[in-house]
């Protein structure tokens, strides 16, 4: 199989069944192999129903359930785990960014990339100068903190050669939002082939991201200082070896 998506869910059931059908119709027209792995993150609405439902109308239909909130970034782990594709992929349930890129980074990544990624370049209105004053601060102190050359590390939409990426799951301590940080720095460290491709990022006005900005800024921070220490010692065991 070429490709697996994995979408995870904390009470998604107004938008799983359009997401995924507006997935299947990109990869369909493109004429890509594929599977979508859809994993409930413990919600407590009909979530699960709808998930079931979709399983029962395709065939390339996978799900996995979380009897209770483990986080995104776990529920990105257990699903790329299951995947049966050659390169795995995430992207945000409400579709964020839309799935017509998903050729494009299947592309690159068959071009020999083990990661594929894309930064996000905000429109210019008021919630957009908001959320691109938080990101650029945060990315500029990802750069600083932890001598990376990252553009972008926390961006939903994120496409990887499973072989590559699969050891470096069980090494990974966060489990919520922060391990799309720690995924990207120790592909970084681990010598990984990253193409960043930059788009427009357009924030969803329904308020569908459970990041709050202002609140989780101090505790990304905090746990960037943590990781450090990760990163100080990784790269040492590196240059040792």
């Amino acid at each position: 199989m070429e490709l697996s998506v994995v979408l995870t869910c904390l009470n998604q059931e107004k938008v799983l069944q359009w997401s995924v059908e507006t997935i299947r119709d990109i990869l369909n027209k493109n004429k890509v192999e594929y599977e979508i792995i859809i994993v409930d993150d413990g919600s407590t609405d009909s979530t699960y129903i709808v998930m079931n439902e979709l399983k029962k109308k395709y065939k390339n239909i996978r799900l996995l359930k979380h009897n209770y909130n483990l986080g995104r970034g776990k529920a990105v782990s257990n699903g790329f785990k299951i995947a049966g594709g050659k390169f795995v992929g995430f992207l945000d349930t409400d579709l964020e960014l839309h799935p017509r890129y998903i050729p494009m980074f299947l592309k690159e990544l068959k071009k020999g990339y083990d990661v594929v990624v894309y930064h996000r370049k905000y429109k210019h209105n008021m919630q957009g100068l908001i959320r691109a004053i938080t990101s650029y601060s945060y990315n500029f102190l990802v750069r600083l903190i932890l001598n990376v050359n990252l553009k972008d590390t926390e961006s939903g939409f994120k496409f990887f050669d499973r072989e590559k990426v699969l050891p470096l799951l069980d090494s990974i301590r966060e489990e919520r939002w922060f391990w799309d940080t720690e995924i990207m720095i120790r592909s970084y460290l681990k010598g990984l082939k990253i193409k960043e491709i930059p788009l427009i990022y357009i924030p969803n006005k329904e308020g569908g991201s459970t990041v709050r900005i202002f609140s989780d800024s101090l505790d990304f921070f905090k746990k960037l200082i943590k990781f450090r220490k990760i990163v100080v010692k990784l790269r040492n065991n590196s240059n040792q070896s």
